[in-house]
């Protein structure tokens, strides 16, 4: 197939189609999972990564999306599911589609061969086993038991297992071979009987392993190897001595290896040979490749190397098989016997019975020859024998083998699911009942944190109403002592000493600063242990508190002399407004000494020393009074709001502390509800089955 002819494809018309790139998502997952080979899915996520990409053209997106359904179809120009060699179009057309998105390919390149989709490959495998991917429709193997909807489940409960056993099935559906598998321990001549079923000697025999990989044998028109090599790349070869070698170069990386010959020697051609390494091989896990590939097989052919026949290794392989599937089709060949006495064998073959009736296999047809002299002489009867045994079960058996298979299979897939949607229900209604019982204990806990915070917060608020009583009582007894202080001073001055405001001021300064110190530093002390920020606030607040002093002189000889009662205002408050630190001393600045002074000599001159000391006083009784009021009315204020602030921080912290340390989760029915709609698909697809 040329780049044009892809162009102008079914699968690119489909491409054009949204509902087909919609449907795009889930099929390109789905295929994603059931693949093996590595090259391939690299191309593709490649592509998908386009596929998804807003910057990708709509013409190119168009080319990826016909790539991805190419490559995702099980029916293109060849089949996937044969082996190898069925992802050679798909990687081809995956290479197309990238070189186009890279480099834009010219009209010229569209005129090239699109690797892996000659003609000559398609003639050769195109037809694999006489049966043409357009004859799959004819199969009459019951293939429709809604896989779709059990495989979406699967999926939704992320059950890889079980998807990979969905997956086979899907393939079983259009693979028309008789997969035959051998296994046994390296050197038992399985190789060996396998060159003799082919009538040629194909594959390289040793007395040490050989077979390091499985290696697939089926019908093409030429002859041909093809070998996947551990990063997913195919080669193929056309020339088949190297595998008559097993230390060749070409063998050294292979990961599979697809044998195509021309023909199938004593086998039909819709049989497909599958070789595996030794279950005894010293690396372990070349070992148990065979273990995961039978169960893709329709018949097992056992084979046995007479002087290891009852092994351990043996019986453990034996009684897996038979674990799995105890009606398993299984052909047991007991090898080499041209080098042991009839009397000998007769003595092996009791020895191989007991262990197949150890593994649960009492009736196990076993075939005693030798492979070796089969290859020479295909007539003999022991091989002639387990040949026509072998021809019987694929022309007579293997159509009911492969559909009791499937139905093994999607029965196991049912119920695996139902028991995973059981054992989910189990853990979801255990893990709600353990929410339901954390919760209550959240909610109780909750209710211990909140009272903790709370007599935290009662206990603080407690302390600050302390500190505030305790700071206005001191502070009328601090203004009561202040008085009869400033009395003592006025009158101990002389006129002159009176005249000098700045001296009383600085006393009475002095003391309110000292007083002021004191109380701050109690309450800082005392709240500091609880919360220090609340004393800090305390502190910026009592130093930034405003007391006005507005006293105003009571009617008297004043006003008769209107000309003074500014300037003797201006006497009596004085020294307050500057002694508290809080208030500016402006009104002197604006007023200066000489009116002040002017005014004590006129006073001093006109009444005498005497009524300036009763006159002082006077109007200091008068002020004080109101000051108290106004400075406990300020203190009271702040208080309450450094009281409230504190309550609103307490509460902050209790809710964050609840938020970060009690995360409580609602209890979700609506996953059980799921897993129960999951269980009631699942029966009525048994039903179906069972109808």
């Amino acid at each position: 197939m040329k780049g044009k002819d892809f162009v102008a494809s079914e699968w690119y018309k489909k491409a054009k189609d949204p509902k087909n790139q919609e449907q795009l998502n889930g099929n390109y997952h789905k295929w994603k999972k059931r693949v093996s080979n590595i090259g391939i899915i690299d191309k593709a996520a490649q592509l998908w990564n386009y596929f998804c990409s807003n910057k990708t053209s709509p013409m190119d997106k168009i080319l990826v999306t016909a790539a991805l359904i190419y490559i995702i179809s099980p029916l293109d120009l060849i089949p996937d599911v044969i082996p190898v060699v069925g992802w050679l179009d798909d990687l081809g057309v995956a290479g197309f589609a990238l070189r186009h998105l890279n480099n834009k390919l010219t009209e010229l390149a569209l005129e090239e061969e699109i690797e892996g989709t000659s003609e000559h490959i398609q003639n050769d495998i195109g037809t694999i086993e006489g049966q043409s991917s357009f004859e799959i429709s004819k199969y009459n193997i019951e293939t429709d038991y809604k896989l779709s909807s059990v495989e979406n489940i699967a999926m939704a409960l992320n059950a890889d297992t079980v998807i990979e056993v969905i997956n086979d099935i899907k393939k079983s559906h259009f693979d028309f071979s008789s997969n035959l598998i051998f296994v046994g321990r390296y050197d038992t001549g399985k190789t060996t009987l396998i060159n003799a079923l082919l009538g040629k000697e194909w594959l390289a025999t040793s007395k040490v392993p050989t077979t390091k990989t499985l290696t697939y044998v089926f019908r093409g028109h030429q002859n041909a190897a093809y070998i996947e090599d551990v990063g997913g790349s195919i080669s193929e070869y056309r020339d088949l001595n190297f595998l008559k070698n097993h230390k060749a170069e070409e063998l050294k990386n292979a990961n599979k290896i697809a044998l195509q010959v021309n023909t199938m020697g004593c086998l039909p051609n819709n049989v497909r040979i599958i070789d595996t390494p030794g279950l005894e091989d010293p690396d372990i896990n070349i070992s148990e490749i065979a273990y995961e590939i039978v169960p893709n097989a329709d018949a097992v052919i056992f084979v046995l190397d007479y002087l290891y026949a009852a092994s351990e290794k043996n019986l453990q392989f034996l009684r897996a098989l038979m674990t799995e599937d105890k009606h398993r089709k299984l052909f047991v060949v007991v090898n080499k016997v041209d080098e042991i006495s009839e009397s000998d064998l007769n003595s092996k073959k009791n020895e191989i019975q007991k262990m197949f009736d150890m593994a649960g296999v009492p009736n196990a047809n076993i075939f005693p020859l030798s492979a070796k002299m089969a290859i020479n002489n295909p007539e003999l009867p022991e091989f002639q024998k387990f040949k026509n045994s072998l021809l019987e079960f694929i022309s007579n058996e293997h159509l009911a083998e492969r559909k009791r298979l499937i139905e093994l299979k999607e029965n196991g897939v049912l119920n695996n699911i139902e028991v995973m949607c059981n054992n989910s229900i189990q853990f979801a209604e255990a893990k709600n009942a353990n929410m339901k019982i954390d919760k209550e204990k959240i909610q109780k806990n909750k209710k211990e944190i909140k009272k903790i915070f709370d007599r935290k917060k009662e206990k603080v608020s407690r302390k600050i109403q302390s500190c505030q009583i305790k700071f206005q009582k001191s502070f009328e007894d601090f203004l009561s002592s202040l008085n009869v202080k400033i009395d003592s001073q006025i009158d101990a001055a002389s006129l002159t000493e009176l005249k000098n405001s700045e001296m009383i001021a600085e006393l009475v300064k002095a003391q309110i600063k000292e007083f002021i110190e004191r109380e701050k530093t109690a309450i800082q002390n005392e709240l500091q242990t609880e919360i220090g920020m609340i004393s800090e606030r305390l502190n910026i607040e009592l130093g930034n508190t405003y007391i006005p002093l507005n006293g105003s002189a009571p009617p008297n000889w004043l006003q008769e002399n209107k000309e003074i009662i500014v300037p003797a205002v201006i006497v009596c408050s004085f020294p307050f407004m500057g002694l508290l630190s809080w208030v500016s001393i402006a009104i002197l600045g604006m007023l200066g000494r000489a009116p002040i002074e002017a005014l004590m000599e006129a006073v001093g001159v006109k009444f005498g020393i005497s009524k300036i000391r009763e006159q002082l006083k006077t109007e200091i009784g008068d002020i004080i009074p109101k000051l108290k009021d106004q400075f406990l009315e300020q203190i009271e204020t702040i208080f309450g709001e450094i009281a409230s602030e504190y309550d609103t921080q307490v509460e902050k912290e209790k809710n964050n502390f609840i938020e970060t340390n009690f995360i409580e989760k609602e209890i979700d029915f609506s996953e059980i509800e799921t897993y129960n709609e999951y269980l009631s698909e699942i029966k009525k697809i048994k039903d179906g089955k069972e109808a």
